[in-house]
C-alpha cells in the first residue's frame, strides 16, 4: 500500500529521548520514489553555410513521497538521567519528563509532472572565420504548480490558496545566440561571446507541504506522565487546538529563469601553450522566497485569528553573479603539464528558497551569497619522472566565505533578526570586528596543496596495474569552515566571529589500482 510505510520500516522508529547534554533515539522515515518515462529525439540538416537541428524532450515523472516525523513522539527532559537506550532498565526509570512532542499520521504525496521542453538551432558558419549560433527553446512544465490539487480533500478552506486549477506558466521561450570569430583565420586569437534565457523546473519537493496543510495532528503535552503520556486515551484526542500554520504558492508561481551574457578570447601561443579570459554575468529571476501572508500587527495579533502562520512561495527571488576568469593552459611536452586559472568573482542574492528575515523590510537580505568568494586560485601540473614516475600536485587558494551578525531576538514566527543596523552576510566583508567589542573575526580563507605519486607496473593491452602514494593538505594547512552553523553569528557573544569547525589537516593514502 503506497500511503503506508511497511510494519517493518515502522518498527524501526524509536521514541526519542532529549536530556541537556544528550539525545537519543530516531523517529524519523522518509521514502521517495521517483519513476520517469522520457521520449527525446534530435533531427539534423546541413545546408550550404547552415546547419540547422530540431529537437525535443517529453519527461513523465510519477514521483510520491511518504514520510513519518516523530511519529513515535519525543520525550524532552530538563535535567540529565542514567540512561542507556540499549537497557530498558534505564529507560524505565526515567522520571519528570518536561514536555512530550509527537506529530501522527504519517504523510503520502504524490506530485506526477510532465516536463516539455523544445528547441530549434541554426549554426551558420557567415565566413570561414566567423560562425553565428540562433536558437530558440521552449520549456513547460504539467503538475509542479499543484494544479490538481483538490480543495475539497482539506477538512476546511485554507485562505489564500486561490484555485489551484489556473496556476502554470506557459510562455516561457528562450532565445539563445552566439558568435565565434577565429580573428586572422588561422585559429591562434578567438573572440567568442554569447546570450542566453534558461528556464529550470521546478523542485516539485518544494511544493509538497501545501498539499500536506492539516494532515497530520501535533502533539504538544506538559508535564507528561511517563512513559505514557496519553494514560490510556487515544493519541488524537491530545491535538493541538492551536490555529495550525498552512502554506500555499502564489497564483502567479512561475519557473525560475536566469539570463546569461558572456564574453572571452583566447590566443595560443604555441602548440602546446594557450591563455584566455572569459567574463560571465548571470541573473537569476523568479526564484522562491517564503513571506507570511498573516504576520501579525503591531499589537501582535494576526490578520486571521484562526489561523497560525500562513506562508506563501512567492516568485521574487533573484541573484546576480559576475565573474572574471583567466586560464592559461599548457598541454603534454617536455614531460610536463600545467593548467593555472583565477576566478575575480562576485555572487550576491536574497537567500532564496528561504522565509524573508524581517517581514517590514525584505531588503535586509540582499547580500553576498554564503558561497561568494571573491577570488579563487587552481593550479595542477603533471611531470614525467625518470623510473616511470608521474608526479602530480594541485594547489588551491580560495578567499573567505560571508557571515552574518544576528541579534538574540526572533520575530514572530521564530525567525532570527539581525543585529541592528545590518544586513546579511556583511561578517568578513565590510563589518569592523572592533564594532562588536572582538579584536577579529576567523577567516574562512582556504589554502590546500596536494601532491600524488604513481607508477604503473604492468600495462598489456587495457590491463594495467599501478601503485599511488597522495598527501592531501601537504603543508597541514589549518583551514576553517566558514558554511552555515560553524560560524558564530551572535553578534552579542564574545566569540562572535569565531569559526568552529576545520577540514582535515593532512591526510596520506597508499593505493594500489588494477584496471582492466
Amino acid at each position: 500500500d503506497p500511503t503506508h510505510f511497511s510494519a517493518a520500516a515502522l518498527a524501526e522508529l524509536q521514541t526519542a529521548y532529549i536530556f541537556p547534554s544528550f539525545n537519543a533515539g530516531f523517529n524519523y522515515a522518509e521514502v521517495g520514489v521517483e519513476k520517469r518515462t522520457e521520449f527525446n529525439d534530435t533531427l539534423s540538416w546541413t545546408h550550404g553555410k547552415h546547419n540547422l537541428r530540431v529537437g525535443g524532450d517529453v519527461s513523465y515523472v510519477p514521483f510520491s513521497d511518504s514520510f513519518a516525523y516523530n511519529l513515535t513522539g519525543t520525550f524532552i527532559f530538563p535535567t540529565d538521567q542514567v540512561f542507556n537506550i540499549k537497557d530498558p532498565a534505564t529507560i524505565a526509570n526515567l522520571t519528570n519528563p518536561s514536555l512530550y512532542l509527537a506529530s501522527i499520521p504519517s504523510v503520502y504525496t504524490s506530485v506526477p509532472t510532465t516536463e516539455l521542453g523544445f528547441f530549434v538551432q541554426d549554426d551558420w558558419k557567415v565566413r570561414p572565420n566567423v560562425t553565428i549560433n540562433l536558437g530558440l527553446r521552449y520549456d513547460r512544465e504539467v503538475g509542479a504548480f499543484n494544479e490538481s490539487l483538490n480543495l475539497k480533500s482539506f477538512p476546511q478552506t485554507i485562505p489564500f490558496l486561490g484555485d489551484p486549477s489556473k496556476r502554470g506558466d506557459s510562455n516561457n521561450f528562450a532565445p539563445r545566440v552566439g558568435v565565434a570569430w577565429d580573428l586572422f583565420g588561422n585559429g591562434r586569437d578567438v573572440v567568442r561571446g554569447g546570450y542566453g534565457i534558461y528556464y529550470n523546473n521546478i523542485q516539485t519537493l518544494q511544493n509538497f507541504s501545501e498539499r500536506q496543510n492539516l494532515a497530520q495532528c501535533n502533539i504538544v503535552i506538559s508535564n507528561p506522565s511517563y512513559p505514557d503520556p496519553f494514560q490510556g486515551q487515544s493519541p488524537s484526542s491530545f491535538c493541538s487546538t492551536a490555529p495550525p500554520n498552512v502554506t500555499v504558492l502564489a497564483p502567479n508561481f512561475a519557473n525560475p529563469y536566469s539570463q546569461q551574457a558572456n564574453i572571452g578570447y583566447s590566443h595560443q601561443f604555441s602548440s602546446s601553450l594557450a591563455l584566455q579570459v572569459d567574463g560571465v554575468y548571470t541573473h537569476t529571476l523568479r526564484d522562491f522566497r517564503i513571506v507570511d501572508l498573516n504576520y501579525p500587527d503591531a499589537n501582535g495579533i494576526r490578520p486571521l485569528l484562526a489561523w497560525g502562520e500562513v506562508l506563501q512561495h512567492a516568485s521574487i527571488a533573484q541573484a546576480k553573479y559576475k565573474a572574471l576568469y583567466v586560464r592559461a593552459d599548457k598541454r603534454m611536452s617536455h614531460n610536463t603539464m600545467f593548467t593555472v586559472s583565477y576566478t575575480l568573482a562576485s555572487v550576491r542574492d536574497d537567500n532564496p528558497q528561504q522565509q524573508v528575515t524581517d517581514q517590514s523590510n525584505w531588503g535586509l537580505d540582499w547580500g553576498p551569497s554564503s558561497i561568494d568568494r571573491r577570488h579563487s586560485l587552481v593550479a595542477s601540473a603533471s611531470f614525467l619522472l625518470p623510473w616511470k614516475l608521474t608526479l602530480g600536485a594541485i594547489w588551491t587558494v580560495r578567499s573567505s566565505l560571508p557571515f552574518s551578525a544576528m541579534s538574540t531576538t526572533y520575530n514572530a514566527d521564530g525567525v532570527q533578526q539581525y543585529a541592528p543596523g545590518t544586513t546579511r552576510d556583511q561578517g568578513n566583508r565590510d563589518l569592523k570586528p572592533s564594532a562588536f567589542g572582538v579584536a577579529k573575526f576567523d577567516s574562512s580563507r582556504y589554502d590546500d596543496f596536494d601532491i600524488r605519486l604513481s607508477r604503473s607496473f604492468f600495462v598489456k593491452e587495457q590491463r594495467r596495474l599501478e601503485v599511488i602514494g597522495q598527501v592531501f593538505n601537504l603543508f597541514g594547512t589549518t583551514n576553517l569552515l566558514g558554511t552555515p552553523g560553524n560560524v558564530v553569528t551572535n553578534a552579542e557573544s564574545p566569540s562572535f566571529g569565531t569559526i568552529t569547525a576545520a577540514s582535515n589537516v593532512q591526510q596520506a593514502e597508499l593505493a594500489v589500482r588494477f584496471t582492466f
